[in-house]
């Protein structure tokens, strides 16, 4: 038997059981729905294709970028290598890591020992021709920047303490004076 049997109690009339018409409006319904799903997904394709162009083009950026670093890198350490005669080797040899040292703090020298150490590492080159006159001038300079390194140290947060100390001040004076006095006494 293909079909099940007509419920008890109803009718059984074929017309009942299919109505052409209410079969259209509900296949009808059912596009209605369908429609605003389908150009959902094509407005999300169009989406994921721009953002997968803008991915590749930021890719390329970074990518230039990159190489852009990597030569700069290299003009960085042909540099320390010209840098002077009296550089020694070893200092050429650690390149980069001498020079990011050094840009995160000035006031420290390339492996953290003490500047005396470092500027014997910088003059090493003088012991070996026998000059005590250089040499003597080197010991010097190296004292001489040891004496400014632990100034420098001293005096290191001074200039942002003031700037903040003379914001606060002038935040303050604002709220009882006008911006002309305010800057007569700050300015002087």
């Amino acid at each position: 038997m293909p079909f099940p049997p007509p419920p008890p109690g109803g009718s059984t009339k074929r017309e009942d059981e299919l109505e052409f018409e209410k079969t259209i409006a509900g296949l009808e319904a059912l596009e209605y729905q369908l429609d605003p799903l389908l150009h959902s997904v094509q407005l999300l394709q169009r989406e994921k294709e721009r953002a997968e162009k803008e991915l590749e083009r930021e890719y390329k950026v970074l990518n230039r970028l990159t190489a852009n670093a990597r030569t700069a890198a290299r003009e960085r350490k042909g540099h320390l290598r010209k840098m002077h005669g009296l550089v020694p080797e070893r200092l050429e040899q650690q390149g980069d890591e001498y020079a990011a040292e050094e840009e995160h703090d000035p006031t420290s020298n390339a492996k953290g020992a003490d500047s005396t150490k470092a500027v014997d590492n910088v003059f090493s080159g003088l012991a070996e021709l026998g000059d005590k006159e250089l040499s003597g001038l080197a010991t010097q300079i190296a004292n001489h920047m040891d004496s400014l390194k632990s100034n420098l140290r001293q005096i290191d947060g001074i200039v942002p303490a003031i700037g903040q100390t003379q914001a606060a001040l002038r935040a303050r004076l604002l709220g009882h004076f006008d911006a002309e006095v305010v800057d007569e006494l700050v300015l002087g």
